[in-house]
């Protein structure tokens, strides 16, 4: 429909709009489509002009504001790509027609009925919609404030081939695949296709669906603890798996140490926290290339994806970093942590981690602390380790004698006791926390 000034909805559009009651200036403009440019003017273009307070522009402003649809393949004035779609269906241009009308018919008193509306937009393939077409769309605008054409609307049906999964399909697989991860194996589509064969079956090809059908079940239906945080593909997190047995032993552990009522402030003033560690120097190029490849971890790298087989951008060795090769120096240090002072202390070569060389780091403290806390501060005097070799024996939890020996000499005491057997193992990086 062109701009025909003698029509009254048109005549009553432009002096709302305008102040004017025939604006002599827009007859030198090109001969526009009023939708057109109420499109222009909405969110739907992306138009970079300012929100406007009652469409206060003159007509030649409007229509500057409008696409360059010639540049973008357009056909005549219009974009084609916005009018395609299903037989029988409005197009997003008539969408977006319908939505720019009614964004203007409160405010400017229109008096356009649903009916009306509709007579100025056309269906694909010819005819004017329905009056209810019209006041179903309407009920979306005002719902959705943010709408544009395109936009998937809840509980209308999507573009796009139908679902082959029934829901039947999609909880089978899904509860196949939370029953695997509960067990303790890690849930693929291979293993859901093999404990429910007949779920993973797509009725129209008489195969097993593709790992992609079925991971999108996994997205959608399966769930840890909450079914509103369903999974995702996600890199695990820096922190070592647990046992179910040191789990509630852990549980065991915290229990007792409240029970023992000591406050934090007991633990800054009395506890000297210990932790022994190593660090492997390599001394040929291999061992340190894969040393430096291993400290980028396992998680996402930047990379372009036709170099991703490129050897800079693979993974190392398993071993890098972790165990000892011909020619390589394994260097022991212990981190100590009182008063929150941290001292990083190297051990002498030949170190090794049994009774004598913790002997030997015990000797060490009373001269760390005087270093690290000063001459004249209260010297801390109990011991918080874990139960690492050359401390307690690694089964019975019993204390290594000549570690017992030196923590006596020196005036210390372990906070674990004799029998440390109550005090879960790995546990240096949990009491720090």
């Amino acid at each position: 429909m062109a701009l025909d000034f003698r029509d009254d909805f048109f005549s009553k559009l432009i002096r709302n709009t305008t102040g004017q009651s025939y604006p002599e200036y827009i007859l030198g403009c090109v001969v526009v489509d009023t939708c057109c440019v109420l499109a222009a003017l909405s969110q739907s273009f992306r138009c970079h002009v300012p929100k406007l307070c009652g469409f206060r522009l003159h007509w030649s402003q409007a229509v500057a504001t409008l696409p360059n649809m010639a540049s973008r393949g357009y056909e005549g004035s219009q974009p084609s790509q916005w009018l395609q779609g299903p037989t029988g269906k409005l197009s997003p241009w008539s969408l977006a027609k319908v939505w720019a009308l009614h964004a203007v018919y409160d405010e400017y008193d229109l008096g356009l009925a649903n009916l009306a509306i509709a007579a100025r937009v056309e269906r694909i393939g010819g005819g004017s919609p329905t009056e209810e077409c019209i006041r179903r769309w309407r009920l979306v605008f005002d719902a959705d404030p943010g709408w544009y054409p395109g936009k998937a609307v809840p509980g209308h049906k999507t573009a796009g081939r139908k679902k082959v999964t029934t829901a039947a399909q999609e909880n089978a697989i899904a509860k196949v695949a939370m029953a695997l991860k509960a067990s303790g194996v890690e849930p693929t589509a291979a293993a859901a296709k093999a404990r429910c064969p007949k779920a993973c079956l797509n009725p129209e090809t008489g195969e097993a669906f593709s790992d992609k059908v079925l991971y999108q079940a996994f997205r959608s239906k399966c769930y840890d603890n909450d079914p509103g945080s369903p999974w995702s593909a996600y890199n695990p997190k820096m922190k070592t798996a647990l046992t179910v047995a040191l789990i509630e032993h852990r549980l065991v552990w915290a229990q007792q140490m409240l029970d023992l009522g000591h406050r934090a402030d007991w633990y800054f003033r009395h506890c000297v926290w210990t932790d022994p560690c190593s660090t492997i120097i390599h001394s040929q190029d291999k061992q340190k290339q894969d040393a430096v490849v291993a400290s980028y971890g396992k998680g996402p790298r930047w990379m372009s994806a036709d170099s991703r087989d490129d050897s800079r951008n693979t993974r190392a060795s398993p071993y890098a970093g972790k165990q000892c090769q011909w020619g390589d120096i394994r260097v022991w240090w212990f981190v100590v942590l009182c008063q929150g002072v941290v001292q990083i202390q190297v051990m002498p070569e030949g170190w090794q981690q049994n009774g004598v060389g913790q002997t030997f780091m015990v000797s060490m403290l009373p001269g760390l602390l005087e270093k690290m806390l000063g001459r004249s501060a209260p010297r801390p005097d109990t011991l918080f380790t874990d139960r690492a070799p050359g401390l307690y024996h690694p089964s019975q939890g019993t204390i290594v004698p000549e570690y017992l020996q030196a923590l006596q000499a020196y005036g210390f005491k372990p906070f674990a006791g004799e029998h440390a057997k109550w005090q879960p193992p790995r546990h240096s990086r949990c009491a720090l926390a």
